[in-house]
């Protein structure tokens, strides 16, 4: 790597270890380091990076954490074979398809209260609910977190079903509320990076590059039954969208 890069690594907000570890990450996903090749070893990494071998060190762990590389003692370190094969979180464009993506994930509530206050609306966000049941929730998949989410549920739809809300995710369980009808939505997507609390919640380092998306729901009536501040590991996160032609 040469020195200008180098520089502008160790000039990073992010740890030194966390930015080595995209670096590798990036050729893992993009294919320069393919399913079954066997990694440099770690004297080269660290010519390569110009950094210290427990800097390195630290970088594969976080990779072998997120179960891209594995070592085998005696005969080095691998890209694992099924590192293609992970499963990522979108922001969907329609109802059922948002529905169906949480689904699958594991949900945990860290706080909760109910409130009159209601978080900083926008006017095209709709009219605002007479009170809300706050929430920080916790999402994993397979034991591993992805997502926190600070989410704003309108009190007389989360009363409806208080145990479902409290344990599994929420929109799912507000799709099959009878009688609610769901209106208009809007998400929007911002990239930033990871706080100490954020950080620590999500197993991530401080300063590593998380998606912030902003989502509001309405009911037919243009009230906002739902608002989310949701951050996402950027490492587990895909935007897909069809262009038209």
């Amino acid at each position: 790597m040469a020195n200008s890069a180098i520089s502008k690594l160790k000039e990073g907000s992010a740890p030194l270890y966390a930015q080595i570890a995209g670096l590798m990450r990036r050729r893992i996903r993009s294919g320069e380091w393919p399913p079954g090749m066997t990694l440099p070893t770690l004297d080269e990494l660290t010519k390569q990076f110009g950094v210290a071998r427990v800097t390195v060190r630290q970088a594969m762990g976080v990779l072998a954490a997120d179960g891209l590389i594995w070592r085998r003692q005696g005969k080095g370190t691998f890209v694992t074979e099924c590192s293609r094969d992970k499963h990522w979180m979108s922001v969907e464009t329609d109802w059922a398809s948002l529905v169906r993506m949480i689904e699958g994930t594991e949900s945990r509530v860290l706080h909760a209260f109910d409130t009159i206050r209601h978080p900083r609306l926008d006017p095209s966000d709709g009219t605002a609910a007479k009170a809300y049941h706050y929430m920080r929730r916790l999402h994993s998949y397979l034991g591993k977190p992805h997502l926190l989410i600070d989410l704003y549920l309108d009190r007389k739809v989360y009363l409806r079903a208080p145990k479902n809300f409290d344990q599994l995710p929420v929109i799912p369980v507000m799709d099959k509320l009878k009688g609610l009808k769901i209106g208009p939505a809007h998400q929007s997507l911002t990239v930033s990076t990871a706080d100490l609390e954020t950080a620590e919640l999500l197993q991530m380092a401080v300063g590593e590059p998380i998606v912030e998306v902003r989502r509001t729901i309405q009911d037919s009536d243009g009230t906002i039954i739902y608002f989310a501040n949701l951050h996402y590991r950027a490492d587990v996160f895909r935007l897909e969208m069809k262009l038209r032609t």
